[in-house]
């Protein structure tokens, strides 16, 4: 994990200051199983969910829809909403970097950060787990 938070003062700053840019995880070599493991994790547990490629809606959040997708040139937005946990909404850019492997970013508003006592724990576990899934190596934000 990289500690790096790039203009914020704090971690508390990182996830809670409005001045209204989105905030950015990236994932570094995760694996395309990994990949398809984080759709399938993500579609069980986030049903409310949209999805976007260059050309526009698409309706099934299957791993291999996610996977196809993503392999061609403009990759894939999919938004997702949840009314549990640390965040109540939350997009990952789904792309393929120049050399074939996959690509993850997890973008999100503080203004859908779901702020409690525990929100740094949860946010970390959270960003713990979805490293695990996607086998990756690390991951950084800012």
């Amino acid at each position: 994990m990289s500690t790096g938070l790039r203009n914020f003062s704090s971690f508390e700053g990182f996830i809670g200051e409005r001045e209204g840019a989105f905030r950015d995880i990236n994932f570094a070599n995760p694996s395309w199983n990994g990949f398809r493991r984080l759709v399938d994790h993500f579609a069980q547990k986030y049903p409310q969910v949209s999805v976007a490629d260059k050309d526009g809606s698409l309706n099934e959040v299957l791993s291999s829809v996610v996977t196809d997708a993503a392999r061609k040139p403009g990759g894939l937005l999919v938004s997702y909403k949840s009314s549990e946990g640390w965040i109540s909404e939350f997009q990952v850019f789904f792309g393929t970097e120049d050399d074939h492997s996959p690509y993850v970013e997890i973008s999100f508003h503080p203004n859908d950060v779901i702020h409690s006592d525990d929100t740094r724990h949860a946010f970390l576990a959270w960003t713990d787990e979805v490293k695990l899934l996607l086998q990756a190596d690390s991951y950084s934000y800012g």
